[in-house]
């Protein structure tokens, strides 16, 4: 049996750890909760493993109202891979939404001005 490499496993949690500030914003701009989730298949069912991140909004008692979503298949064999691509994903996902509020910001301003 071989030993992990200690170097990867550092790499690994400072990658979750980096997710912080991404997920702190979303909620700070969009008052919004991410769901994270990793898919691990075996590999006989030939199916691609994937990773998929979901931002979302709810209050107490209210229902779950998606602002966002997607998946992207996971590299099994690479380490750190699925930090990353979550990264990548939550990363988009923020500049999706505050474009789109932007968007919408500025369609009111002109119809207000009009």
């Amino acid at each position: 049996m071989t030993k992990p490499n200690k170097w990867a496993v550092k790499q690994t949690q400072v990658l979750w750890e980096d997710l912080s500030p991404w997920i702190e914003q979303l909620y700070e701009e969009f008052h919004a909760r991410v769901d994270i989730s990793v898919s691990c298949l075996p590999e006989a069912w030939k199916l691609t493993s994937a990773v998929s991140v979901v931002v979302f909004v709810q209050g107490l008692g209210k229902e779950r109202r998606v602002l966002w979503e997607c998946w992207k298949p996971l590299q099994k064999r690479v380490g750190g891979a699925a930090e990353s691509v979550v990264l990548q994903m939550i990363s988009q996902a923020l500049l999706e939404l505050s474009a789109d509020r932007d968007s919408a910001e500025r369609a009111q301003a002109s119809f207000l001005g009009a």
